[in-house]
């Protein structure tokens, strides 16, 4: 028998006809505002479990932790930048755990004619069953400004500029609301200079950093995140491998390339991921100080 989806559950969800655009029509300023909607989407998200609370001991930790953080500040509220992927929906039900669905707020930033529609889909409807507060802020506007620059942007800068313009506007809300920014890197994007791609490394907490991906992906599907959602993302076809076989190096970053291949690593992997490794870990570091 199949397992209904989010919005076919009649407990969860209203109306079961499809919008005929991802993105519902905005106000004209490319925002569109949306708390505890009742959407359905072009995809399908399958719910094959209840995605209650488990006893799982990292996943404790992990809530545990996000409470302490936030009790030690003074602060009840957080926002998140909801992707889609498998990093964001872990981040968000773990905040949902420790600090309640109506502490939080997603934004949904995507680039029209880039973001995958079902990346869209997946997070409207994640952050609709789990009812919390969204909004929804293509970033194009803000790409177009850029572009119009008096200098010629190449692709890393462009790149780096969606990213940058998408923690804008996540701590543009934080500042407003008095809320904190939750990170959605895992440990594996960090590594590898993944980290900017979505909301980066600027925030005020890595929520998932300590966990590698395949980690990420095994916690998710224990909470009963949907497959749909727990499933591989883009990231793995640059390198070329699953995480399943990339996490083996990361995990021994630490002995270095000669001392994983003679762990018995695959070599051409091993040199692969310490390429994109020593070319991009300045990411993870804050500029150097000048001595005086």
């Amino acid at each position: 028998m199949s397992q209904p989806s989010l919005w076919n559950d009649p407990t969860k969800t209203g109306p079961h006809t499809p919008p005929m655009n991802p993105l519902p029509p905005t106000n004209g300023t490319g925002t569109h505002h949306q708390k505890k909607i009742v959407s359905t989407a072009s995809g399908r998200l399958t719910r094959h479990t209840s995605m209650e609370p488990r006893s799982d001991s990292i996943y404790d930790q992990l809530i545990d932790g996000l409470k302490v953080f936030f009790d030690k500040r003074g602060i009840t509220r957080a926002v998140i930048g909801m992707s889609g992927n498998v990093n964001s929906a872990l981040v968000l039900k773990i905040a949902i755990d420790a600090l309640g669905a109506q502490n939080i707020t997603a934004l949904i930033m995507p680039e029209t004619g880039v973001t995958k529609p079902e990346y869209i889909d997946h997070a409207k409807v994640l952050c609709s069953y789990l009812e919390v507060e969204m909004y929804i802020q293509t970033i194009n506007p803000f790409i177009t400004d850029f572009m119009l620059l008096p200098w010629k942007l190449n692709s890393e800068a462009l790149a780096n500029a969606k990213a940058r313009i998408r923690s804008m506007l996540l701590y543009s809300y934080a500042n407003t609301d008095q809320a904190l920014v939750l990170g959605t890197s895992n440990k594996s994007d960090l590594l590898l200079g993944y980290g900017m791609q979505y909301s980066g490394p600027t925030c005020d907490i890595q929520v998932i950093g300590a966990l590698l991906k395949t980690e990420v992906v095994a916690l998710a599907d224990t909470i009963g995140l949907p497959p749909e959602i727990t499933g591989e993302d883009d990231d793995a076809l640059e390198l070329g491998a699953p995480y399943a076989d990339v996490d083996k190096v990361l995990r021994n970053i630490e002995l270095g390339a000669n001392g994983c291949i003679e762990k018995g690593l695959p070599p051409f992997l091993v040199h692969k991921v310490f390429r994109i490794y020593e070319a991009r870990k300045h990411k993870t570091k804050i500029g150097p100080i000048l001595k005086i």
